[in-house]
């Protein structure tokens, strides 16, 4: 297999690369992998593997998480607090959906450490935040609001300009 080519079909237990997405181009395809650790996916550790119509390797792109460094599995907050915490660090007083959470590693300054993701889709304030929870002390890590604005003027296609002007 392409990982086994670039030595990386073995990376250290309970480490592991599942394969994300099989994206097929003219020139090619490409192979994308995300890092696990046990069942918890580690947050921007990723392989991306270029292969030729013969299946050649092209190029390759690594990002991984050192597989020695081994995070505590104690999460001393569960679900539904993080999710109290995460929407109270935000000041969230109405969703547009239910909140959605799961358990991850977010490496931060090269150290490993668990933490709820929780996704919180609000209407008041107006985001899609996405909020990751220390789960060994609930301290807050990161708030991103993932929710695409855009402010100005411009013309929109559908599907695409050339297939829209025919």
């Amino acid at each position: 297999s392409v990982l086994s080519h670039l030595g990386l079909e073995k990376i250290g237990l309970p480490y592991s690369l599942r394969l994300s997405s099989d994206v097929k181009r003219p020139s090619g395809r490409v192979l994308s992998f995300m890092q696990y650790y046990h069942e918890w996916s580690v947050i921007g550790a990723n392989v991306k593997i270029c292969l030729n119509n013969q299946d050649e390797l092209i190029s390759w792109t690594v990002n991984l998480l050192d597989t020695e460094a081994k995070p505590y599995r104690d999460f001393q907050f569960d679900k539904s607090e993080a999710v109290r915490l995460a929407q109270s660090s935000i000041g969230v007083t109405k969703l547009r959906s239910s909140p959605r959470s799961d358990k991850v590693i977010l490496p931060r300054n090269g150290i490993p450490k668990p933490c709820w993701r929780i996704e919180l889709p609000a209407a008041s304030p107006l985001g899609d935040w996405e909020v990751f929870i220390d789960g060994y002390n609930g301290e807050v890590l990161l708030i991103e609001d993932r929710l695409l604005r855009f402010n100005g003027v411009g013309n929109v296609f559908d599907p695409d300009p050339k297939t829209s002007l025919n």
